[in-house]
């Protein structure tokens, strides 16, 4: 039997805007995350509130690759003058590998795993954060989609990677890029 090619056209254009799985949505996500623009470039201002109200700027430059099929990616201090040049090389995969560099005593130390979910640099974020550990996309679910920031997004949520200090990993994924806008 040959269908009109109208009823083609519909079977397609339904196809075409499947939605992708969760995860799909996760794999992606991590690919593109926010610390992990792979082969692009990032200049990200963290601003941190004390309970009395005092900020702290810091500024913080990050780039990512592929390197020998893992994601790499370099988080390095800029401002203020105290951290600046500290820099934290997260490499992805099972061991989660993540290193920080202090120039003024010149050395590279390795963060050990039991440390991964302490406060990096006296801020809100972790090592751990910083690096690619999300959920694991065998456990991950897609949940209702939501805004962020007036951004249509897809929200996935599932158990940590082995690697990540957190139980559950709540993602929200922006539509258009794929880059993570919120994590919790």
């Amino acid at each position: 039997m040959k269908l009109p090619s109208s009823v083609l056209l519909v079977l397609s254009a339904g196809l075409a805007s499947a939605e992708p799985t969760a995860a799909e949505i996760s794999r992606q996500g991590r690919e593109h995350g926010s610390l992990n623009l792979v082969g692009l470039q990032a200049e990200l201002r963290l601003t941190t509130r004390s309970k009395e109200g005092r900020e702290k700027v810091q500024v913080v430059r990050s780039a990512s690759r592929m390197v020998q099929g893992r994601s790499a990616s370099l988080a390095r201090f800029l401002e203020p003058a105290g951290v600046a040049g500290v820099a934290v090389l997260s490499l992805a995969g099972a061991a989660g590998e993540v290193s920080l560099y202090l120039p003024k005593l010149r050395k590279v130390r390795r963060v050990a795993a039991g440390e991964r979910a302490k406060s990096f640099m006296d801020t809100d974020f972790s090592y751990a954060d910083l690096g690619s550990a999300g959920a694991r996309d065998a456990d991950v679910r897609k949940l209702a989609d939501e805004k962020v920031d007036g951004r249509e997004a897809w929200v996935v949520a599932g158990m940590a990677e082995e690697a990540s200090p957190y139980g559950n990993v709540k993602v929200w994924v922006d539509k258009q890029t794929w880059v993570p806008l919120k994590a919790e």
